[in-house]
């Protein structure tokens, strides 16, 4: 038995994070003569449909979990033999009405809250809007946003709107901030001292985490599937004091919501905040997945892994002979032969599953090129125009055997654009 290691000769001398030493934290051992490790066996690939290809997309629609396929052929075997008695009447004990309450006690567990502080609900970009409506209130003083530049498209237009909404000029209520000339991620640093010059004109600071309060989809990393049903948080020392601005009946408390009271009573706690009952086939979807969630212990075993496998996919990235450091990036020019670099983090604590590959030269076409031969040997990674390629190790069904392939794979793309050119 030997440790897996990288060959420092491929390497850049003075890479931030020195692969050997990567390799290494990875404790994993290869058995002499086998082609490929793992790094602890993927805990739940059977529970999941997996393709035949390398499938390490990244913030797209995940596997979908055989439970969740079951799940929603119960529900619509209910539906077409008991109709809306479903709502009451369940023979596996998910009565529609109730079918929320199935979910909210694993998202609690998944997340680290109380189940009082998470509702599974709406979606996103509708929750984000729902959140700003209690907690964004600005002043004639105190009226910006600051959030992270180019956020995605849907976040950046919910401020924006929120902004005019309260009649402020977006261009003037958004504070973006933006990594520093020739990095590639935001300095911790930068948003503080942003906090402390401009503190007493910021009404809402709204960056990637759990904070006050949140919102999440879940169908990339929980593979609830396409448009899957939504999450949200919110701390429960707001229970008293941030109440529902825009009220419907599924926040009314639900001892008396099927007597439809005129007056709005709320659920105490981030519940309230629910407004239409939600999809019954989507919220099931979740709950299948959230079961094998469950059953390998939740995020404590499933983060150990994840941290080995993602490092794992960066050590053989590094590896491919056309990989350069962040440093060398800020600096490429359009002359330069194609390349390619990793914007993420190279700290695990600062960064989730994903890597975020930087194609080079910048709007020269080599992403294009690299994903559609990618997507020609099926590696499905998820891409962002112009340049980045997003991967993703799932912890509970990706092995090391799909990071290797899809690292070969990239070399190979890059072998065939230097071979055309």
């Amino acid at each position: 038995m030997q440790f897996i290691s990288c060959d420092p000769d491929l390497c850049p001398a003075d890479a931030a994070v020195d692969c050997l030493a990567l390799a290494h934290k990875l404790f994993v051992f290869v058995m002499t003569g086998q082609t490929s490790i793992d790094v602890v066996p993927a805990p739940a690939r059977d529970e999941f449909v997996i393709p035949t290809y390398s499938d390490i997309g990244a913030n797209v629609p995940e596997r979908i979990a055989k439970r969740s396929r079951s799940l929603i052929e119960e529900e619509l075997h209910i539906w077409g033999t008991r109709a809306v008695e479903g709502h009451f009447d369940h023979p596996h004990g998910r009565e529609w009405m109730n079918i929320a309450d199935t979910v909210t006690p694993l998202l609690a567990e998944l997340v680290g809250a109380k189940e009082k502080e998470v509702a599974c609900m709406g979606t996103l970009t509708a929750n984000l809007h729902l959140m700003m409506s209690v907690f964004y209130k600005p002043t004639s003083t105190r009226y910006k946003i600051l959030c992270e530049g180019k956020a995605f498209p849907s976040d950046q237009y919910a401020f924006a709107s929120q902004a005019r909404f309260h009649g402020y000029d977006p261009k003037d209520a958004i504070i973006e901030l933006f990594p520093r000339e020739g990095e590639f991620t935001i300095r911790d640093s930068d948003i503080v001292g942003t906090i402390a010059e401009q503190g007493s004109t910021i009404a809402l600071v709204i960056f990637s985490g759990v904070q006050y309060y949140t919102v999440w989809c879940s169908y990339k990393y929980l593979n609830s599937g396409p448009g899957g049903i939504g999450g949200l948080f919110v701390h429960e020392k707001w229970e008293s004091t941030k109440t529902p601005q825009f009220t419907g009946w599924w926040g009314h408390d639900p001892t008396t919501r099927f007597d439809m009271p005129p007056n709005f009573t709320a659920i105490r706690g981030a519940q309230g905040f629910q407004q239409s009952n939600p999809s019954v086939l989507s919220t099931v979807s979740l709950l299948g997945s959230l079961q094998v969630f469950k059953q390998v212990g939740m995020m404590g075993p499933l983060r150990e892994r994840s941290i080995s496998l993602t490092a794992h996919l960066e050590v053989l990235l590094r590896q491919t002979g056309f990989y350069i450091n962040p440093g060398e990036a800020a600096k490429y020019s359009p002359a330069d032969p194609p390349r390619f670099t990793i914007i993420t983090p190279e700290e695990h604590e600062s960064r989730g599953a994903q890597l975020s590959l930087l194609f080079l030269p910048e709007e020269s076409g080599t992403m294009d090129k690299v994903h559609e031969y990618l997507k020609l040997v099926g590696v499905i990674g998820d891409e962002r125009k112009p340049d980045v390629i997003r991967l993703t190790p799932a912890p509970l069904y990706n092995t090391a055997r799909d990071c290797e392939y899809a690292a070969e794979s990239i070399k190979k793309a890059f072998e065939a654009i230097t071979t055309a050119n």
